[in-house]
């Protein structure tokens, strides 16, 4: 299980919006969904 600070679920959730409004939807969700990816691998080493 990874433990993310507020600062980084609010700049997650920032980044979120941000592309959402500039690149659509589905690349928000792709973000988040690669972001949570990355930090599994990340715990794992």
């Amino acid at each position: 299980m990874i433990s993310k600070s507020e600062a980084a679920r609010r700049d997650l959730v920032e980044q979120f919006v941000y592309l959402a409004e500039v690149a659509g939807l589905h690349t928000a969700e792709r973000f988040l969904v690669n972001s949570e990816a990355s930090f599994e691998d990340l715990a794992h080493h």
